[in-house]
């Protein structure tokens, strides 16, 4: 059994890196407001780390408020990097895995992915495509030897 290599990403609706402005009051909000027992994506990801909803709650929001600070310094870290595309950057972070994370920011972006606060953080883009894929695809050359 051999290492997989994992990336996770973060897409914004900016030409360049510099310009991206995330709203990260709203999202602490929405993250405090938010019953997380109720988002199934979420309830999954900490079922196992909480014995009641109350403690499902406090456990998620503890992570989901850890996940947005990290976005905090998102073009200052080592383990992002990002490429522009078509009027959007897309922010990457990733690495090799033998089964575990490969960076704080690939379980950030899942994170915020799951809850939705991907969209709440661009809240002030008012992005007219939700993040994702957008079609975007990776060509890698075939191996020589």
């Amino acid at each position: 059994m051999g290492a997989d290599f994992l990336f996770g990403y973060f897409i914004a609706p900016v030409e360049r890196a510099e310009d991206l402005q995330l709203d990260f009051n709203t999202a602490r909000q929405h993250i405090d407001d938010t019953d997380w027992n109720l988002v199934p994506e979420i309830e999954a990801e900490f079922e196992n780390q909480a014995g009641n909803p109350n403690e499902l709650n406090r456990v998620a929001r503890e992570a989901l408020h850890g996940a947005v600070g990290l976005m905090g310094d998102l073009k200052d870290r080592r383990d992002v990097g990002w490429l522009c595309r078509n009027g959007e950057t897309i922010f990457i972070s990733g690495g090799m895995s033998w089964g575990d994370i490969p960076t704080g920011m690939y379980y950030a972006f899942n994170l915020l992915a799951l809850s939705g606060l991907d969209k709440v953080l661009l809240g002030k883009h008012a992005p007219e495509q939700p993040a994702g894929t957008n079609g975007i695809t990776i060509h890698l050359p075939p191996l020589t030897t």
